[in-house]
């Protein structure tokens, strides 16, 4: 049917018009619909529990390489017993070098004439012709022994029987050369018939300080020998035979040990609250008017 003030189709079944809220005659009016209830605002859900926090062990780092070995060009010095070798090198280092300088800048020997018809003198410096003959080597001889003295002071690793007894052979060179020039000089000044000849602190120097330094080297082989000194200096290696380093072969680490991973716990369920049924207002289907019919 249609409304009868507005015209609005009206399914079969209802008295009122919805678009107007005409109602029809005879028909009893539709109780009106009550407003839906307020919806109640729902509770906070309760705080979710969190498993605890697991403590994470530090980790381990795996053990360092060692560092490479240190060459050393010469093996250690032995140790100490008794009297230490460079306290004789000390000596001898004095006794050489003081004997060498006093041969090579003072006066050696001299001698004086007179007899009747010429007069004169003569004295034996490194300066003349005879004392660079006779003194000069015999000044480098004590000057080279006290080289190994002082070498061996710097380093006791310079210090072995090898150069010992080269120094200590030196020194008695350096001794018997010494008498062997006043042995020189005492013939020339006898064979002259000199009146007067003498000698001064060159040789009294050379003498003196060379036999000290025999003593002293010879005292200083004998120490080395009881404590243990190599024979020979260890020579240096040629550039193409230093040995080059090699790196240990690669290993890998060991396994640490770790504790295991916890177990993932999973979290509570959930609490599930009820869903609230609101009420659904049914409304009614309408339906297309027939078409009116053609006259």
């Amino acid at each position: 049917m249609y409304c009868q003030r507005c015209g609005n189709w009206m399914p079969d079944g209802t008295t009122v018009c919805q678009r107007c809220g005409w109602t029809a005659q005879g028909a009893p009016p539709s109780p009106p619909q009550s407003a839906p209830p307020p919806a109640q605002p729902l509770p906070p859900p309760p705080p979710r529990p969190y498993p605890a926090a697991q403590p994470v062990p530090p980790p381990q780092m795996a053990a360092p390489y060692p560092p490479p070995p240190v060459m050393a060009p010469y093996p250690p010095p032995p140790p100490q017993q008794g009297t230490p070798v460079s306290t004789f090198l000390l000596g001898g280092l004095i006794c050489a070098g003081v004997a060498g300088l006093l041969v090579l800048f003072t006066q050696f020997s001299g001698a004086y004439w007179n007899d009747g018809y010429t007069e004169g003198w003569v004295s034996i410096w490194m300066w003349t012709l005879p004392g660079v003959v006779l003194l000069l080597p015999l000044g480098l001889i004590l000057i080279a022994a006290a080289g190994y003295a002082s070498a061996g002071m710097r380093d006791q690793r310079m210090i072995t029987l090898d150069r010992l007894s080269k120094a200590r052979n030196l020194a008695i060179g350096a001794t018997v050369w010494v008498f062997a020039d006043a042995i020189i000089f005492a013939g020339v000044a006898i064979s002259y018939d000199w009146s007067d000849w003498w000698f001064e602190s060159g040789f009294y120097g050379g003498a003196i300080g060379g036999i000290l330094a025999v003593v002293l080297f010879q005292m200083a082989v004998n120490q080395a020998r009881a404590q243990g000194y190599p024979a020979r200096t260890v020579a240096w290696p040629a550039p193409g035979q230093v040995p080059q380093y090699q790196p240990p072969p690669f290993a890998p680490p060991p396994p640490q040990a770790t504790a295991p991973p916890a177990q993932y716990a999973p979290p509570p369920p959930q609490q599930q609250w009820p869903q609230q049924q609101w009420p659904q207002q049914q409304w009614p289907q309408q339906q297309p008017p027939p078409s009116p019919p053609r006259p």
